[in-house]
């Protein structure tokens, strides 16, 4: 299955926008594992607690299309009697010690007997170094070598060419769904669904999610009032996210009155002139998609031309590094962010236990670290799924046969997510945050959304 450009370049931008979640960040020792404030949601039945990540009139509109990829055909690879292997390929520099995280949450599995009385065999993680071939070759090994039933992809370096090779040969493979091997293929697993798929062409509806702009409405700003100035880096990325951005504002009953993403990424040192034609249009709002290294400059640039409105950042959210980065905390306080699982301040049950096994096992809480707990806890649940006859038959029937929805194995963690659909839309849900006194706040409850089609 080809897929587009567009597509592959939102890569580019998680990338730049997470640039700084590696610096100064080591396995185990340094930022404790709980976070630095909490609201409690352990009640929230409405919410958090029984999220679920994609409207029934979404599913249904996705439901019966065709998945990319071999059918399940009965191969028992790294499937023993008593264990499951599972391989796992990073990008360290820039989603640091993912590996902990998962085996965290396999150690409780496995210490809990395991699932359907098999052992998960982790062979802890790989780092590609950034080489798109590198992250191919490390894949190859781990299936065609060690013989993996399970591949953990935690790299932007996860190209087509690697997402293929192990759609091919039906390997189960887990990662954060902006990358298109997560769209539309049978063995592409989003901790998150398919969140990209307005840029790939070769699914037949492209949706935007409707909780990036729940962002707004925490400020204080109602929609029908709100003003939004889109300005981003000089990308197709930028550009398709913010068009998708202007689409749900508008069906809120919002105002787009400037949209552009024409700002280098690099080599700025003057960020004015990028700034002024979207102040001359008076937004009482402002969206950035730049890179966290250029965040402040940027908005000091919007505070020199005058703006005093809220400042928005859908990724801005990543626990765990403003304690390790004050500079970082002084640039992005004030600004507003999303979390698109319940964040680590926000208490249920499944963070509690989260912060727990992290505990037990040392692991540092970052951005990295908690989606790949989530990527975990998902594989866990479509094992269990699958029964205890396992092969890759057995498995892409009882998960992509339309029966199975994947929920947190305690209350409170990644909003539901139904399958097949999730190979082509997103879980839909978010809690927006703020930075307050270099801190992150929780903003507003945790909700899901109906996405808003973006195509055809």
């Amino acid at each position: 299955m080809k897929r587009s450009v567009v597509a592959v370049a939102v890569a580019v931008v998680a990338v730049a926008t997470t640039v700084l979640a590696g610096c100064g960040s080591g396995s185990g020792s340094g930022a404790s594992a709980n976070p630095s404030s909490t609201v409690d949601a352990s009640g929230d039945t409405g919410g958090a607690l029984n999220a679920v990540g994609v409207a029934p009139e979404v599913a249904q509109k996705v439901n019966g299309l065709p998945l990319a990829g071999t059918p399940g055909s009965g191969l028992t690879r790294g499937v023993t009697a008593t264990s499951v292997k599972v391989g796992c390929v990073n990008l360290n520099a820039f989603f640091p010690n993912p590996d902990t995280a998962f085996k965290a949450r396999i150690d409780r599995a496995n210490a809990a007997g395991g699932v359907n009385g098999r052992k998960i065999d982790f062979l802890g993680c790989n780092d590609d170094g950034g080489s798109a071939d590198a992250n191919l070759a490390i894949s190859k090994r781990l299936v065609e070598q060690d013989q993996v039933f399970a591949m953990m992809q935690f790299s932007t370096f996860a190209t087509p060419q690697v997402t293929d090779y192990l759609n091919q040969n039906e390997v189960p493979f887990y990662g954060w769904g902006f990358l298109p091997g997560f769209c539309g293929t049978r063995w592409g697993f989003g901790f998150n669904g398919c969140v990209v798929s307005s840029g790939i062409s070769s699914i037949p509806y492209g949706w935007a999610l409707t909780a990036n702009n729940s962002m707004f409405p925490a400020s204080g700003i109602p929609y029908q009032d709100i003003k939004v100035a889109f300005i981003g880096t000089d990308n197709d990325s930028s550009r398709s996210s913010f068009d998708d951005a202007e689409k749900v504002l508008k069906a809120d009953g919002g105002q787009t009155v400037y949209n552009k993403s024409i700002m280098p990424l690099t080599g700025v040192t003057d960020y004015s002139p990028y700034i002024r034609p979207a102040l001359a249009e008076k937004p009482n709002a402002v969206d950035l998609n730049v890179g966290l290294a250029t965040f402040g400059q940027v908005v000091a640039a919007l505070k020199g031309g005058g703006y005093t409105g809220p400042v928005f950042n859908t990724s801005g959210y990543l626990p765990g590094l403003l304690e390790r980065q004050p500079a970082l905390a002084a640039a992005l306080e004030g600004s507003y962010s999303l979390s698109v699982i319940p964040p680590v301040e926000m208490k249920t049950p499944f963070n509690d236990q989260m912060v727990k096994d992290f505990e037990g096992a040392n692991v540092q809480l970052s951005q990295a670290t908690i989606f790949a707990y989530a990527q975990a806890d998902m594989f866990l649940s479509q094992l269990a799924a699958a029964g205890p006859d396992l092969n890759t038959k057995t498995f892409d029937q009882a998960v992509n046969g339309g029966g199975y929805t994947y929920t947190s194995s305690t209350p409170g963690g990644p909003a539901s997510l139904p399958f097949p659909a999730g190979h082509f839309v997103p879980a839909d849900c978010g809690a927006p945050m703020q930075v307050v006194n270099k801190k992150y706040v929780v903003k507003g409850p945790y909700k899901c959304f109906t996405s808003v089609q973006t195509r055809p």
